[in-house]
């Protein structure tokens, strides 16, 4: 049995980790339980919102993080079917924000760095690695979690549990949680290179639409080197492709190709086909466990919507948990936070992320000739362009999730 007055976070990946973070700032004890080795340490998701960011200020995260991460205000816009080429900068936020800019680097690059801030500053934090969730029970007050462990099956008691374990969840699972929504009928093939396309008149982060064959690249950093960086390519898999036949030299290359043609073929590697899926959780909270990022939402990647809400998710909770553990407000204040993000998650999220898509992939002409003459009069107009990056950057969806009560 663990310490009861502990609290337990299930999964050491980004939101995880700053639960961690946020929770023991407030002098609250957290037991992380994780089923690798160490920290979660995927490559996913690859860039950080400015509200995102200013979120992670006060621990120090922000700090250790912009080390290593590229801070980045142009973003670009293509659209191969009307000729549509647009920069879009950032600094229209600079009266929003502390952070007028969007931080790029992989989700371990935070994992990586929060691990270091808990453990450097000696919080109150226990790191159980190789721990995988296998049931999670909730008794009167309080719940216990039976896990397989180096060591065999144990049970670990605490008063609360936070699943912040991902798409998968199995505290989800275990509480009989539906994972509401649907799955997109296309998959997403995801593939990476060294080569610079900035050379090429490419910015950092570059969204092509092209109907079916649109695309999406970026350099994303992950460590402090100078070649601890990848270019991301995502486009769509052809339905008539088998997962192997995309992921296949002869196709990854086509598609760098389309972007930059060269005599030399492009060393790729980490070529994957994924499905992607936008689906909330029916509640975020049940009794004594809480849902938190992907566990309880999961959306496409473009645009960035999932990880950033993650991070929200921690924000808006760990403010309105810290009451409850003080003894300060009921726990039905959970309750709100409930109902904050997962109303905002339908009303924000999840239309905005399906947006970003539609931006890319819609074969309507007449539809992308009205997006793209949108998109270029941002260009000369800084309130229009401040409008749509309080939206894009998920500034709204925050300012809606407060006024919920």
């Amino acid at each position: 049995m663990a310490d009861k007055n502990r609290v337990i976070v299930a999964g050491g990946g980004p939101v995880g980790i700053f639960t961690a973070i946020s929770l023991t700032q407030q002098g609250i004890p957290v037991t992380v339980l994780e089923e690798e080795g160490h920290v979660n340490r995927h490559r996913r998701a690859g860039g950080f919102h400015p509200p995102t960011v200013d979120m992670m200020e006060e621990s120090g995260l922000a700090a250790r993080m912009k080390e290593i991460g590229y801070k980045f205000q142009n973003f670009h816009f293509v659209d191969r079917l009307t000729g549509m080429d647009v920069i879009l900068n950032t600094d229209v936020l600079k009266n929003d924000t502390q952070n007028p800019w969007d931080l790029l680097a992989f989700q371990e690059v935070l994992t990586n760095c929060g691990y270091e801030l808990l453990t450097e500053e000696k919080r109150d934090v226990e790191f159980r690695f190789n721990h995988r969730i296998t049931d999670v029970v909730q008794k009167d007050d309080s719940v216990l979690v039976t896990c397989e462990a180096p060591e065999g099956t144990m049970e670990l008691e605490a008063p609360w549990v936070l699943g912040c374990d991902g798409a998968s969840s199995q505290v989800r699972k275990s509480q009989g949680i539906e994972f509401e929504g649907y799955t997109w009928p296309d998959r997403f093939l995801m593939a990476h290179t060294m080569h610079d396309f900035t050379q090429h008149g490419y910015q950092l982060v570059n969204f092509i639409g092209d109907a079916e064959k649109w695309q999406m690249i970026m350099k994303i950093p992950f460590g402090r080197g100078r070649q601890d960086y990848v270019w991301r390519m995502v486009c769509r898999a052809p339905d008539d492709m088998s997962d192997e036949e995309a992921t296949a030299d002869s196709y990854t290359q086509y598609r760098m190709q389309e972007l930059y043609r060269r005599d030399a073929p492009y060393e790729i590697f980490d070529a994957r086909v994924y499905r992607v899926h936008q689906k909330v959780a029916e509640t975020f909270r049940r009794g004594r466990v809480v849902l938190l990022g992907d566990a309880a939402h999961i959306n496409n990647p473009i645009g960035g919507q999932g990880l950033n809400c993650g991070i929200h998710d921690v924000n808006n909770f760990s403010g309105k948990f810290g009451q409850v553990w003080r003894g300060e407000a009921d726990d039905s204040l959970l309750d709100l936070y409930d109902r904050q993000r997962r109303q905002t998650n339908w009303e924000f999220i999840q239309p905005v992320s399906v947006e970003n898509k539609e931006r890319m992939d819609d074969n309507n002409l007449e539809n992308r000739k009205a997006r793209s003459a949108f998109m270029e009069s941002l260009v000369d107009d800084p309130e229009a362009r401040r409008q749509f990056f309080l939206r894009f950057a998920m500034f709204d969806s925050l300012e809606y999730a407060n006024s919920i009560t």
